[in-house]
């Protein structure tokens, strides 16, 4: 009875259908733990099993019950006969019905066994080498599966079938699997599993040109074919490049999940396993794929597509999604270890705001703690740590500090005692807690798998969180214990943990102990305020940290090649379900120069979570560090992040709703695209930008993928056609962005930080395209879980112009009074009508007074867009009539000047500027008062260009401060803004031509 012990408890309450197929020999008992072959005959089933046949075509619906339909194409020939079946020689077949997951399909072979069981969309395969009476915890899966609605089974030429409307799977002999897709496409075609020692190896095969994505987070490139990783969270801190080395494996963050591309059908495998494992990606042997695990199982999910972003969605119900964080967390955030005293982390706020660089989140390192023991403050350098936190709170920044999960080993420290009371510590063996050294010396550890453990540290959590915290940093959770204390870098994996209630050992669970940290810091905010979505960015991680925790790169070195790295890991982050990702601005060991830290500036503009932060004992990594370019740069980046935050925002709540990344692979959108199945080096932000960043040192100019459709670059309006690589120009503060048509953005002005008061206007740019495309707007409160509202918006461009449509809206949220500002992009010919909810609106005299009214249209000639603005309300219908034909892909654009100039600028002198784009020509103008000028500059758009101010000659040319030699400035081809420059002196002054 041991076989069908183990079947009950690994797929759930089974009813166990009275039939048994025998095909050759019986198994041996003991290579099956006990079981025998008449583990599920007659006289074995209990009195209330039900009864099915195993007839070729028989099926089962939701509910248990047989009803007969044809199978689907891509489930074999069914058939009925038994005794010997070809290719499975000796296979003895017990059939469960009736599991909260489904049917469950269990094969005992000769040394192995294997278990299917049928979810809808998903197949659970487990297979092992005999019987346990617990079968393998589940860590990944945390939403046991949804039965498939229905199910076909049978023997067939290979051996026993399983199928579902999405896969069938075949036991073959020795207890090989093999699935094939509803397309017919083999998405898993694996051999027996294997042991050496405590090691079980699964073994795939896998064609040339098979992609493989997620993983958690590597190094190196997007498409992780060809690559072996080792998934076992590990601080792989190297003092030798101040953080962790370029080609280091593994890093803190494991994820046994992968989106397999076959022939342009996606799928899906999952490995619940949180033990150390091992996935070689056809790196050892060009034709196969392996998994090596210590866990006597191998368990594995296997998730139909046929697209990734349905892969994604079936896997994060499974594993969870990112709860929607509070708004203020998509804003920019600003750390470093060393912002001590209390003066100095205040003064970091008081600098920001002075010099207008949005910001919302400051952050604590280990620097603020009293001798680095976790929930305390150094009550010399923070002596205050309320009034401290209250008045940041009060100019907008909220504060997050860090809490390690080593607890100093301190007899009479309230916090240690409390945990000891507890029995929350991990503990040998014998009984003993486990000792290891961190950054307060001698501590001991949580065994977060423990729930009275979870308990006690959301209890200090929740009371550090009272006193003004709003967020929690977790560091050093993989969990680090430092070489000084021995056996390596983490907890001994013989160590016992609680399993919560199942005793296991750390080595089981070492993977999976960041995610039950933060659900007990998650625990702890909530229950510190239940008003409040609760804030958690964690450096370790497992299948399902996202419902709990953002997460980042770790200990990113400042150097290109980190630079590189970090784009490809938050798209494999994303791929595997962690849509909240972010890295280090800057790099974590310093030493950033000025360009390294523009272009990183750049990337975090664009990533889902954006923090710059920097280790102790090195210069600062603050916006301003770099000098007035990378200032100036950075604001720009700031600016653009804030006014795309109802975007932003809008993009998270889909990701708490469906799993999809925020930040995204071009792949995930253009599947059948060979050249996007590669690309690692751009993204999607959401479905409608392409956002390209720059990440080569010295780099003047950088080629951009663009897939099919039509594309405009977003700030100028340039069109290209796709598919098309181009060649985008670039300077400093360049990061090529591409708008896809047909899009809808929701854009605000930028505030100084993201819960500021709801701006009076709010814009949608939007890109028609022939035919309709679908847009929409999430809103809320920004925090808590009051009312939201969803707004879905159409867009339908035609031969004569374009409509834009507000649909119903779903949710019970208010949105704020306001002007709707439309912006209809690329109208190279003068609008004829506008109309509003069938009426006519009256044209504007320019589109300054549109923006100044809030009312009528006007048309943009140099920007060309056709500006709208009304009064905001539901179900709102806009028309407007106007050619939508586009004369030239790039027209030349008037850029606007205005400088200020130094005082005593002869009012006779007639100011000129001159450009890389004509040969430097001097161009006239107009001074618009005693110390002011104006004028524009017809330059190519959507490109990058050079330029300086003079007399009208070079001998008068501009100077910087003290009479130095002014580097050229640069600009870039686009009607907006305008550009504000000032000049300080000239040469006629400092050093006059003879």
């Amino acid at each position: 009875m041991a076989a069908r012990t183990s079947r009950s408890r690994a797929a759930g309450a089974l009813l166990l259908v009275s039939l048994t197929l025998l095909w050759g020999a019986c198994p041996d008992d003991a290579a099956l733990g006990g079981a025998d072959a008449d583990a599920a005959t007659d006289s074995d089933a209990p009195s209330d099993t039900a009864s099915a046949d195993g007839t070729a075509g028989d099926t089962l619906g939701a509910d248990g019950a047989a009803t007969p339909s044809r199978p689907p194409a891509h489930c074999p020939p069914l058939d009925d006969a038994l005794g010997r079946v070809a290719g499975a020689p000796s296979v003895t077949v017990h059939i469960a019905v009736g599991g909260e997951e489904g049917l469950t399909v269990v094969a005992l072979c000769d040394s192995s066994r294997a278990e299917i069981t049928a979810g809808d969309g998903v197949l659970r395969v487990l297979r092992s080498f005999g019987v346990s009476d617990d079968g393998p915890a589940r860590r990944a899966v945390s939403t046991p599966m949804s039965p498939a609605p229905q199910v076909w089974y049978g023997a067939s030429a290979e051996g026993y079938t399983l199928c579902t409307a999405e896969l069938a799977a075949t036991v073959r002999d020795g207890c090989a699997v093999r699935v094939v897709a509803a397309s017919g496409a083999v998405v898993l075609d694996g051999a027996a599993i294997t042991r050496t020692g405590d090691t079980v190896v699964a073994d795939f095969a896998t064609p040339a040109g098979e992609r493989f994505y997620g993983f958690g987070e590597h190094q190196g490139a997007f498409d992780r074919r060809g690559t072996t990783m080792v998934q076992w969270n590990t601080d792989a801190y190297d003092s030798r490049y101040g953080g962790y080395a370029p080609d280091t494996d593994p890093l803190y963050l494991s994820v046994p999940f992968f989106v397999g591309l076959r022939d342009g059908a996606a799928y899906g495998v999952l490995f619940d396993d949180s033990h150390r494992l091992e996935l070689d990606m056809a790196d050892s042997r060009s034709d196969r794929w392996a998994l090596r695990t210590r866990q006597g199982y191998v368990d594995q999910y296997v998730i139909a597509g046929p697209t990734i972003p349905e892969v994604v969605r079936r896997f994060t119900a499974l594993s969870g999604r990112t709860p929607l964080p509070p708004r203020w967390s998509l804003g920019f955030h600003q750390s470093r270890w060393g912002y001590s005293p209390a003066s100095a982390f205040a003064a970091v706020g008081a600098e920001l705001r002075a010099r207008g660089l949005p910001a919302d989140g400051l952050w604590l390192d280990i620097q603020h703690l009293d001798g680095f023991r976790t929930f305390t403050w150094d009550p010399t350098s923070f002596p205050d740590p309320e009034a401290l936190l209250a008045g940041l709170e009060s100019d907008g920044f909220k504060t997050i500090a860090i809490s390690d999960p080593g607890i100093k080993l301190d007899p009479g420290w309230d916090v240690y005692d409390a945990g000891l009371a507890a029995n929350a510590y991990l503990k040998w063996p014998n009984g003993e807690v486990f000792v290891g050294a961190v950054w307060p010396g001698d501590s001991v550890f949580p065994d977060f798998t423990l729930p009275a453990a979870r308990a006690w540290w959301a209890a200090e959590v929740k009371e550090n969180a009272l006193r003004g915290l709003r967020g929690v940093w977790l560091d050093v959770n993989e969990p680090t214990v430092f070489p000084e204390s021995g056996g390596g870098q983490s907890v001994d994996d013989d160590v016992v943990a609680d399993g919560d209630g199942a005793p296991t050992t750390m080595g089981a669970v070492h993977n999976a102990y960041a995610v039950y940290e933060a659900k007990a810091t998650f625990d702890g905010l909530a229950a510190a305020h239940p008003d409040r979505r609760p804030f958690v960015l964690s450096r370790a991680g497992f299948a399902g940290i996202q419902r709990y925790a953002a997460v980042w790169t770790g200990d990113a070195p400042s150097t290109w090649t980190s630079l590189r790295n970090t784009l490809p890991m938050l798209l494999n982050l994303g791929m595997s379900g962690v849509p909240f990702v972010g890295s280090d601005v800057g790099g974590y060991s310093g030493g950033a120069t000025p360009e390294l830290y523009a272009r990183w500036m750049a990337l975090g503009s664009v990533s889902p979570f954006f923090r710059a932060h920097v280790t102790s004992g090195v210069a600062g990594q603050e916006p301003w560090a770099f000098g007035q370019e990378v200032a100036d740069l950075s604001r720009v980046h700031l600016e653009r992040r804030y006014a795309l935050l109802p975007y932003l925002y809008t993009l998270f709540d889909e990701a708490a709703r469906t799993g999809a990344p925020v930040l995204r692979p071009l792949v995930w959108h253009f599947q059948d695209d060979v050249v996007a199945q590669t690309l690692g080096d751009q993204a999607m932000l959401g479905p409608d930008l392409l956002v390209a960043p720059v990440v080569t040192e010295g780099a003047t100019t950088r080629q951009v993928y663009l897939p099919a459709g039509r594309w405009f670059e977003l700030a100028s309006g340039a069109a290209y056609d796709g598919p098309t690589t181009i060649t985008a120009s670039l300077r400093l503060q360049a990061l090529p962005i591409y708008v896809r048509a047909g899009a809808i953005l929701p854009t605000q002005q930028p505030a100084q930080t993201a819960d500021a008061p709801p701006p009076g206007r709010l814009t949608l740019d939007v890109y028609p395209t022939s035919g309709a495309t679908r847009g929409g707007l999430y809103e809320d409160a920004g925090d808590g879980a009051g009312p939201s509202r969803r707004a879905p918006f159409e867009l339908v461009g035609d031969p004569g112009g374009a409509s834009l449509t507000a649909l119903p809206s779903a949710g019970d949220f208010p949105p704020p009074a306001r002007t709707l500002l439309v912006r209809f992009h690329r109208v190279d010919h003068a609008p004829t009508a506008v109309t509003l909810d069938g009426a006519a609106v009256a044209p504007a005299a320019s589109v300054d007074a549109v923006l100044a009214d809030g009312a009528g249209w006007a048309w943009d000639a140099a920007d060309l867009a056709l500006v709208v603005a009304f009064a905001d309300h539901p179900g709102f219908a806009l028309d407007a009539r106007y050619d939508p034909a586009i004369t030239l892909p790039g027209p030349d654009v008037a850029v606007p000047l205005a400088l200020k100039l130094p005082d005593g600028t002869p009012a006779e002198v007639v100011v000129h500027v001159a450009a890389d784009v004509d040969g430097w020509a001097f161009h006239p103008l107009q001074r618009t008062s005693e110390d002011h000028a104006a004028g524009t500059l017809l330059v190519p758009r959507g490109q990058w260009f050079d330029y300086k101010y003079s007399w009208g000659d070079w001998c008068t040319v501009e100077k910087w401060p003290d009479c130095a030699e002014a580097a050229n400035r640069y600009a870039f081809g686009a009607a907006h803004p305008v550009k504000q420059d000032e000049v300080f002196t000239w040469r006629a002054w400092c050093d006059p031509c003879p």
